[in-house]
């Protein structure tokens, strides 16, 4: 059986915990991560993302100060990637954001310990992701619940009709108070492949506002690059997490200007 990415990832991901420092957790303040992508549809959520295994290079830390600049007059929450071997991310480079911006930063790790919770949220995270894929129900209950005490939200990732079922049976489950912090992510990426399409979110999107129709909002992940795509999916999605298309962009300002005109 050939071995995916994602699972790659995920065996790096374990060997990267063992040497992680045990912390004292803060719990989050600062401005809400649902609120922010509620205030304005369709919201945006910007990626900073110094490379990807399917893009190669996108970023040089350098320019992070720059593009932050840019991110806080556009984008209503930011996403920092915390994967350091894959994606050139870190939990350095989420504080370093976290130090120049007072927007709502989402901490976009692989996570499997409460471990990468606590450090997600010591450097600046308003909310972490969880990735159905790769939690089981009680995984995801555990580190939702742990999360939401910690006043973090969670943005929980599907990709499939068997994720949207994991996902509702750990939101159900969910006592009052963490349901208040948690809102769905479809990914139009299978993390397995890394082929793109966005017409996962249509396909998926009826299904989870029919089987969690208490969710905070739905956000659609990647693939997105056009206005058009935008008009395709604003009636499926509440928030857009866009990343590679503004990356790649040779005039990010005029590219965001063209998807999010005011």
């Amino acid at each position: 059986m050939t071995v995916s990415i994602l699972q790659t990832i995920i065996e790096t991901k374990k060997k990267e915990i063992a040497s992680l420092p045990n912390i004292m957790p803060k719990p989050a303040s600062g401005a809400s991560f649902i609120d922010a992508i509620l205030q304005k549809h369709p919201a945006l959520i910007a990626e900073i993302k110094p490379r990807s295994p399917s893009e190669g290079h996108l970023l040089k830390r350098q320019d992070v100060p720059k593009l932050v600049e840019l991110y806080n007059k556009y984008a209503q929450a930011i996403s920092v990637l915390c994967d350091q071997q894959y994606f050139g991310g870190g939990f350095d480079l989420l504080k370093q954001v976290r130090s120049i911006t007072e927007k709502p930063l989402l901490a976009k790790e692989f996570i499997i310990s409460t471990l990468q919770i606590d450090h997600a949220v010591n450097n600046g995270a308003n909310a972490i992701l969880l990735i159905a894929a790769i939690l089981s129900v009680s995984e995801l209950v555990h580190m939702a619940s742990y999360a939401a005490d910690l006043n973090l939200d969670v943005l929980i990732e599907t990709h499939s009709e068997e994720d949207v079922e994991k996902t509702e049976n750990a939101f159900n489950v969910l006592s009052n108070a963490a349901k208040k912090h948690i809102l769905l992510g479809i990914n139009n990426r299978d993390l397995h492949t890394l082929k793109t399409d966005i017409q996962t979110t249509g396909q998926l999107a009826p299904l989870v506002r029919k089987r969690i129709p208490d969710i905070a909002c739905v956000i659609t992940e990647s693939g997105i690059h056009t206005k058009g795509d935008i008009e395709h999916l604003q009636r499926f999605a509440q928030g857009f997490l866009i990343g590679t298309s503004i990356l790649q962009s040779k005039d990010p300002a005029s590219h965001l200007t063209s998807l999010f005109p005011s």
